[in-house]
């Protein structure tokens, strides 16, 4: 990566981010993230997390720098439809 804070840093991060949603779907920065799920703990490279709206749980990977968050998966398969169904968030690789 680029010196931090410098265009080529901000055009890496945006490109790292790219490459995240198309192979996992949706993607959210940490202050995205907070809006959307409840983060109950970590264990990298994963984190426990219930989302807001459904009361889903389930673990969302993430990487540590730049940090971003992504590939929501449902505790249980029955979850599945029933979050894609009640939100826009993809959910690509299981």
């Amino acid at each position: 990566m680029a010196t931090y804070g410098s265009a080529e840093y901000e055009r890496e991060v945006v490109e790292f981010r790219e490459g995240l949603e198309h192979q996992y779907g949706t993607v959210w920065s940490t202050e995205e993230v907070t809006r959307e799920f409840e983060i109950t703990g970590f264990l990298a490279p994963r984190c426990s997390a219930i989302h807001k709206e459904t009361g889903i749980k389930g673990t969302l990977q993430f990487t540590h720098s730049p940090r971003f968050y992504f590939n929501f998966i449902p505790r249980s398969e029955a979850d599945f439809s029933r979050f894609e169904d009640a939100t826009k968030i993809t959910i690509v690789a299981i």
